[in-house]
């Protein structure tokens, strides 16, 4: 018994250190990262606004295009509650994000939002992985800017210059 509780808290700690690479991936948009938070098939899916549903090969290269428009993000994730089966689990777990944008004229913006993420794992060779997550906004403080209005960023960069 005491083997199984501790394999238990050894796969939550796990799972939970995958929710953190991925949050460390998209905001220092080491985006390729991703292939060691997610399976090969993984469904992906953002519902909001601009949001999308697609599969890991195709989710990256739609992240580094959306997340042009920030100067920086940071993505605060906290609270996972993980259920585990054998070699899968699901987890849910609240986001907090910050998303700087920079207008045209130089003026930043902040927009925070609150959501969750409903994850589905399962333990593969190389660790476990997130199979299929959704991703639901709850809350928005700010309004986000379209590409056209805003100053683009291929990396997150430090202050704009004043």
């Amino acid at each position: 018994m005491a083997g199984e509780l501790e394999r238990s808290d050894i796969d939550r700690a796990e799972i939970t250190a995958l929710l953190h690479r991925y949050a460390r991936a998209i905001d220092s948009r080491n985006l390729d990262d991703l292939r060691h938070v997610f399976t090969p098939d993984a469904a992906i899916e953002y519902t909001m606004d601009r949001g999308t549903k697609l599969d890991l090969p195709k989710v990256i290269p739609w992240l580094r295009e959306t997340l042009r428009i920030f100067r920086q993000t940071a993505h605060v994730i906290s609270d996972p509650v993980i259920d585990l089966a054998g070699d899968t689990a699901h987890s849910t777990c609240r986001l907090v994000a910050s998303h700087i944008q920079v207008e045209l004229d130089g003026r930043e913006r902040t927009v925070v939002e609150g959501g969750a993420y409903t994850d589905e794992h399962v333990r593969t060779p190389a660790g476990w992985r997130i199979r299929a997550r959704r991703l639901a906004r709850h809350w928005v403080e700010g309004e986000y800017l379209y590409p056209d209005q805003v100053q683009l960023f291929d990396e997150p960069t430090g202050p704009a210059p004043r």
